[in-house]
């Protein structure tokens, strides 16, 4: 495995890599100013293979690095969005994208700074079982889907709005994970209450949430805070980079179990 802080040029920077890989590092593939592919390894799927660059120059050096991309028999593919459609079968099977999967399209946002929105009604709840049951609560009626609840035990930390009418109730929640030990934080389950939509409670709890996260030193590089969301929602895309986020990648997953992305 190579480090981040230790692969050649732009990348022992990038801003994804830093977030989610840090010095657990990557299996480097292939390289140029353009493009990185390499092997990554994920708790829940296995080995996979990250690219990250401009699609067509990804393309490229795939279809170069296709026969030592099969060796590793990836269980996952990660590439930027557009990368795809310029590859031909041979290294699409090397990938282990199977003919005419679509993939899950899911975008990597971050920021170094905090938000622009103020977070007075937010309050940081202590972890354990009273506000995991409220965390379950407000996740039932804000995000029935989320896919990171309290019992996830990459979970550090919840913030929460409670209700001015039912203190013990929360009108809205985000919480954050840490991947791995030394990573930054990750923001997760974003929810508010229907009921309590349009009064900015998403934007308050996401900048408490940075304001915290910003204080954590991450193992490599500077402080930051980063999510993920799919490219579908157009609105909480739109809520993120309104608040201060920027959005470093997007993503095209493709995997052979049906664990969701991102």
């Amino acid at each position: 495995m190579t480090r981040v802080a230790d692969l050649p040029g732009r990348w022992s920077s990038e801003p994804y890599l830093r977030g989610e890989r840090g010095d657990r590092g990557v299996l480097l593939v292939g390289c140029d100013d353009e493009a990185l592919v390499g092997v990554v390894h994920s708790s829940r799927r296995g080995a996979g293979v990250l690219g990250l660059g401009a699609p067509r120059a990804l393309a490229r050096l795939l279809v170069r690095q296709r026969a030592a991309l099969a060796e590793t028999g990836p269980a996952f593919c990660t590439v930027e969005r557009g990368t795809a459609p310029h590859l031909d079968q041979v290294t699409l099977a090397a990938l282990g994208i199977g003919p005419g999967a679509a993939g899950s399209h899911w975008d990597w946002l971050w920021t170094p700074s905090p938000l622009r929105a103020g977070h007075d009604d937010v309050v940081r709840l202590d972890l354990g079982p009273t506000s995991a049951a409220q965390v379950t609560d407000c996740l039932a009626r804000a995000h029935p889907d989320a896919s990171t609840g309290p019992d996830d035990p990459r979970v550090v930390a919840w913030w929460g709005v409670p209700d001015p009418a039912a203190p013990t109730r929360l009108l809205g929640v985000v919480g954050a994970m840490q991947v791995s030990s030394g990573l930054p934080p990750h923001l997760v389950s974003l929810g508010v209450d229907p009921a309590a939509r349009g009064r900015g409670l998403a934007g308050s709890l996401l900048a408490a949430a940075v304001d915290d996260g910003l204080r954590v030193r991450p193992a490599h590089g500077a402080p930051m805070v980063s999510l993920g969301v799919y490219a579908a929602n157009e609105a909480a895309l739109r809520v993120y980079h309104r608040l201060g986020f920027v959005t470093a990648h997007r993503f095209t997953s493709f995997t052979r179990d049906p664990l969701p992305w991102p």
